[in-house]
C-alpha cells in the first residue's frame, strides 16, 4: 500500500528538481547596473529548481543589494525561465 505512494512522491521530487530547472534568466527594464551583476546578486543560477525559488526573497535581496533599484519583480515562466523586471529608483 505504501509503495505506490512512495513512488509517486519520488517522481514528484524528481520532476521538481530536474525537469523544471532554470535554463534562462532574463533581465527587463532600465538599470544602471550590468545584466550580469543583477543576475549574480539575485542568487539564481542555471540548474536551480524553478519551483523552489522564493520570488519574494529574490526581490528583497536585489532591492537591498542594488541601491539604485526601486523595485524588482520576479516572474517564473515555465518550463525554464526566470524574468527579473527592474524598476530604477528616481532621483
Amino acid at each position: 500500500m505504501y509503495v505506490p505512494c512512495v513512488a509517486v512522491c519520488v517522481c514528484v521530487v524528481l520532476m521538481i528538481a530536474f525537469v523544471f530547472s532554470v535554463g534562462n534568466i532574463a533581465v527587463k527594464g532600465d538599470s544602471q547596473y550590468p545584466v550580469a551583476m543583477i543576475i549574480e546578486k539575485s542568487g539564481v543560477a542555471d540548474g536551480d529548481a524553478l519551483y523552489l525559488i522564493n520570488s519574494e526573497k529574490v526581490e528583497d535581496e536585489l532591492e537591498k543589494a542594488l541601491p539604485y533599484v526601486k523595485k524588482v519583480t520576479v516572474t517564473k515562466k515555465f518550463p525554464d525561465t526566470i524574468i527579473l523586471e527592474v524598476e530604477p529608483a528616481k532621483e
